[in-house]
């Protein structure tokens, strides 16, 4: 073989090798491989993570496994910083599982779009915008089962039965005992100190 062919050879492999598209595998055929499989509980991992936004948004990161154990870290604009530990029941571990599942968590899109698209009336005509809402929090949901892991980012487009599951998480795990309400947490230092006896009846 020449010089000439085997370098075209050489290339045609890394020109494949390059675009050849990467699989991300679906939900169907993540459960088809791990169906009937035993699953350590600690193969089960549930992760929600709020960052901060223009405001006072509180900031932490929430971290469930398959038996039930809870971690909390604490970031910002929280009642507690740090990592706490609690455990919930398994059952209710597995049900916010069984609620990812059932929105189709692992065909979801890596990140749900920030554009805003709305149409309003003035004076009697109507006009479609877009905008990108710019102060919310980012928040993002994760799900690990076995070898499989999928991560996404929500937004204000994302669908109400997914970002729910956010809130669900919440509940679940009593997020106020760790980042306090409203009148409890520090806010954003643009906004300055809170009053003194903001809590009290």
């Amino acid at each position: 073989m020449t010089f000439h062919r085997r370098m075209l050879s050489v290339l045609a492999l890394l020109a494949t090798s390059f675009s050849m598209p990467s699989h991300a595998e679906t939900q169907q055929e993540i459960v088809a491989k791990n169906i009937g499989k035993e699953l350590d509980p600690r193969q089960i991992v549930v992760t929600l993570e709020r960052r901060q936004c223009m405001g006072s948004c509180p900031a932490y990161r929430i971290k469930i496994d398959g038996a039930g154990e809870v971690e909390y870290e604490g970031q910002a604009l929280v009642k507690i910083t740090g990592t706490r530990k609690t455990t919930i029941r398994q059952e209710e571990a597995l049900h916010i599982v069984d609620e990812l599942l059932r929105v189709r968590f692992f065909d979801a899109p890596a990140a749900y779009d920030d554009r805003r698209d709305s149409i309003t009336s003035h004076n009697g005509r109507l006009t479609l915008g877009s905008g990108v809402i710019t102060d919310q929090p980012s928040v993002f949901l994760g799900l690990q089962i076995g070898s499989d892991a999928k991560r996404v980012r929500l937004s204000y487009t994302a669908p109400k039965e997914v970002a729910a599951i956010a809130d669900l998480i919440d509940q679940t795990v009593r997020i106020e005992q760790w980042i306090g309400i409203d009148c409890e947490r520090p806010r954003s230092p643009m906004f300055g100190p809170r009053p003194a006896g903001e809590c009290e009846p």
